[in-house]
């Protein structure tokens, strides 16, 4: 982890917050909190400067409700400032704005506009995990357009518009489910198309299977369970706001600020779809049991007894 230096420039920076295209896991309340933090330079003239921030409907180009419309950020004296946006309902895609009023009460104030974050949206997280029904290993054409209500934490730890193929390894962050077969179109944008549809929030998709892995790797009860954790350490990157004055040396992006207490966020729900594996006599024997303790290790993890999973099931016929 470095250091970056960044230009000076009057007015305010986002330091610290959520990338833009980032989807934020609602409460039950049907709400979201994001924390804010930066540094802002005022004018040479400026009197009790202070640090402002709202949150707009990027469709209206107007604040998300009155309570949300420019409101004062702590600031300290060392030309800092941080905030708790509170109770932004769910929905999107919203912008996040910032200013630094130079006279606050004068005319003209001197406001300047600082920096924003584009297409932040408050909806539900869906993780994909399982083997290559999973993944998708779809071939051919197919007609399954993007959505920009459905978006998808890739595998390079970035936030985008979700598209085919849903699990690819470009710039992967997470080699361990980095699937050297067939990275093709599968179910997840038409999954995430129709949630996005009847709930009218935005749907976020993070992709962690792969193909031919059996349920010994996502077991938390197994000897090496290293796709649960591989998992869990995606949900923390998906859920985790970024510090974009410190830059990761590996690849340049910023890092990632600890959520607090050590918690690795909130989600929906998991989709779980497996394959081929885990079909033989014997595993099939054990297979309900070790699914029971994947979804009971996963929910104890998360702290969240009722965290939905979502399993399909292939055909019962093993022979022709």
């Amino acid at each position: 982890m470095g250091e970056r230096k960044l230009p000076e420039k009057l007015g305010t920076r986002i330091l610290q917050g959520p990338m833009d295209w980032q989807v934020i896991q609602r409460r039950l309340d049907n709400m979201a909190d994001i924390d804010l933090a930066g540094e802002f330079r005022p004018s040479v003239n400026a009197s009790a400067p202070r640090v402002e921030v709202r949150v707009t409907c990027m469709r209206f180009n107007r604040a998300v409700t009155v309570d949300l419309d420019w409101t004062p950020a702590d600031t300290t004296g060392e030309n800092t400032w941080s905030t708790v946006i509170r109770n932004i309902p769910a929905g999107g895609p919203y912008r996040i704005e910032t200013r630094t009023v130079n006279n606050p009460g004068s005319i003209p104030a001197g406001i300047q506009h600082g920096d924003r974050i584009h297409r932040v949206g408050v909806g539900d997280i869906w993780v994909i995990a399982g083997q290559s029904n999973a993944a998708g290993y779809g071939e051919g054409e197919i007609e399954d357009p993007a959505d920009p209500g459905v978006r998808m934490f890739r595998a390079c730890e970035e936030w985008a518009m979700a598209d085919h193929p849903i699990h690819e390894p470009t710039r992967s962050r997470h080699p361990l489910n980095h699937d050297e077969g067939r990275n093709g179109h599968s179910p997840w944008l038409a999954f995430g198309r129709h949630l996005h549809k009847h709930l009218n929030i935005p749907i976020a998709i993070v992709p962690t299977a792969l193909g031919g892995s059996p349920l010994s790797r996502w077991d938390p009860n197994a000897k090496n369970p290293d796709l649960y954790e591989n998992m869990l350490s995606f949900i923390r990157a998906a859920c985790s706001m970024r510090d974009y004055s410190k830059f990761d040396d590996n690849d340049g992006g910023p890092v990632f600020v600890p959520n607090p207490k050590g918690e690795l966020g909130r989600i929906a729900g998991i989709a779980w779809h497996q394959g081929c594996s885990d079909t033989g006599d014997e595993e099939s024997k054990t297979y309900a049991d070790r699914f029971a303790g994947f979804v009971e290790g996963i929910r104890n993890r998360l702290d969240a007894p009722g965290l939905p999973v979502v399993t399909c099931q292939l055909n019962h016929c093993v022979t022709v």
